[in-house]
């Protein structure tokens, strides 16, 4: 049956699903099939959220994300959310933290435990860190029984967490099945702290900083925008003084 016209104009507004572009695989499992256990998953709804850790092995920018998701409400296409989240430890434990870096709310495709694969497109573009553990998280509002399934990858283990209610309390699941998905990204390295190019971080770079503070114009370089987020502030301030010399 056709998508309903409403359906596929949320998907349009809230999801950022894109075409892809090429780009490098940051962290990848297999996909949904041929795995022993058959086609099945984590259940994504109300009262329980999951999310997988992964460690970039260098540093990138975010380009888009791919999961397999199938459906237990028969074809309702319910909505889910990814989420780009940063790391915590709790307990001694690694879990994810209450910060987004970014988000995407869309209906699945899928209908029934057909599974389906997603990809949602990133515009904010946030820097994976090498070495840093980032998570990628997915809720849903959906009841029990008509919510979407995050598909379990056929071959390989990662780190897994999942959690029930809100405010989230999260139960790490450890290095067994893990869910099926894609993140790719674009190598990036940060800018130079050495604003004017004399090959010394000082005060004249400081004087360029300063003077270019507030936020980056719409067109035009941003030079003293070193951590890149649209913004000269303390964040760029940080990255000078780290590295004067």
């Amino acid at each position: 049956m056709p998508r309903p016209l409403q359906v596929l104009l949320i998907a349009s507004a809230l999801g950022g699903l894109a075409p892809s572009t090429p780009a490098d695989v940051v962290y990848a499992t297999s996909g949904p099939f041929g795995g022993p256990f058959g086609v099945i998953g984590f259940d994504v709804f109300a009262q329980q959220s999951v999310g997988v850790r992964f460690v970039p092995t260098q540093n990138y920018r975010l380009d888009r994300i791919k999961v397999w998701l199938m459906d237990n409400s028969g074809g309702s296409h319910p909505l889910v959310t990814l989420e780009v989240r940063a790391d915590q430890t709790s307990g001694g434990i690694s879990i994810p933290s209450t910060i987004v870096r970014e988000s995407w709310t869309f209906p699945i495709a899928a209908v029934g435990w057909v599974p389906q694969q997603e990809t949602v497109q990133s515009s904010a573009r946030p820097i994976l860190e090498a070495g840093v553990r980032t998570w990628i998280v997915a809720r849903s509002r959906s009841s029990a029984g008509m919510n979407p399934v995050w598909n379990w990858a056929s071959q390989g283990a990662g780190f897994v967490a999942t959690t029930n209610g809100s405010p989230e309390a999260w139960q790490p699941g450890g290095f067994g099945a893990v869910v099926s998905v894609v993140v790719e990204g674009t190598p990036w390295s940060p800018p130079s702290p050495d604003l004017n190019g004399d090959g010394v971080v000082g005060g004249a770079d400081l004087t360029i900083l300063l003077a270019a503070w507030g936020a980056c114009p719409p067109t035009g370089d941003c030079v003293a925008d070193l951590v890149e987020n649209g913004q000269v502030d303390g964040a760029d301030l940080a990255a000078l003084l780290a590295a004067w010399s």
